[in-house]
């Protein structure tokens, strides 16, 4: 079964990170690992220590990953280095999980530029809202800070797909110098969430303190039951106190991307 997909997910992976793409079969990646991402990818951490220690210069990793049953070429297969062994990739695989990992840490921060002249700061910041009790829902909302008015707005990342951003400052691009304090802009942003939420229906925490209270009182009445439930009275604290955590409706918010744009125009 070939998977695609995340070939196409591991090759652009591998080329934002610099990383060297030797000639493979059609299902496959051969890759040159560079020595921040090789630490990102393998688990040798005493070899790195080892080797930063010493001062030496290591030979380059190479992995040679396959998004297909089928077995590599044999032509390929006598062309890999010895220490280049084929690997099946799946979704739920270690080395698709430390690729994940690696994409998402360094996704957590970026600075980008408009092709323009004049450009505007602008902080984006993706958040994670998480409706908790015995049920949970996620949302992934995105909001955009313009420095220069102190305006937050709620944008749709869709929106911005076909938007051409540049990883450098173009040279005929004049920024307009303006401080920013990250605690305030933190500040500015959580606080639209926070009014975000307060908007949203809340049906789904009194529904999830119904559930609640309907099991704390299926509870009390299974202990009161008992012919000892004097001495039962610890386990049955301890009981309510792991329901009433898992079971209480509350509202998780973890912002997990942060970008500093520069923009042609204001908000």
């Amino acid at each position: 079964m070939k998977d695609k997909k995340l070939q196409e997910f591991c090759k652009r992976y591998f080329m934002l990170v610099d990383a060297t793409l030797h000639p493979a079969d059609d299902f496959a990646l051969s890759v040159e690992l560079p020595k921040e991402v090789d630490k990102e990818l393998t688990d040798r951490p005493f070899y790195w220590m080892w080797v930063e220690t010493l001062g030496e210069t290591p030979p380059p990793n190479f992995l040679y990953l396959l998004f297909d049953d089928l077995t590599p070429s044999p032509a390929l297969l006598s062309a890999l280095k010895d220490t280049q062994k084929p690997e099946r990739v799946l979704p739920g695989s270690y080395r698709m999980q430390k690729i994940y990992q690696s994409a998402k840490n360094r996704g957590m921060f970026a600075v980008a530029y408009e092709p323009s002249t004049h450009l505007w700061p602008h902080v984006l910041m993706n958040v994670k809202v998480s409706f908790i009790s015995d049920r949970q829902k996620d949302e992934l909302l995105s909001y955009l800070y313009f420095v220069h008015t102190n305006i937050v707005k709620k944008i749709d990342m869709n929106q911005w797909k076909g938007k051409k951003l540049l990883d450098h400052q173009p040279s005929e691009a004049k920024i307009i110098p303006l401080p920013i304090s990250f605690d305030h802009v933190f500040s500015a942003i959580l606080e639209e969430v926070q009014h975000e939420i307060n908007k949203r229906d809340q049906g789904w925490a009194q529904e999830a303190s119904q559930r609640l209270k309907k099991e704390l009182t299926e509870l009390n009445h299974y202990y009161e039951t008992m012919d000892n439930k004097e001495s039962l009275e610890a386990e049955r604290q301890l009981r309510k106190a792991e329901i009433t955590w898992r079971m209480s409706p509350r509202v998780e918010v973890n912002p997990f991307q942060l970008a500093l744009l520069y923009l042609s125009e204001g908000i």
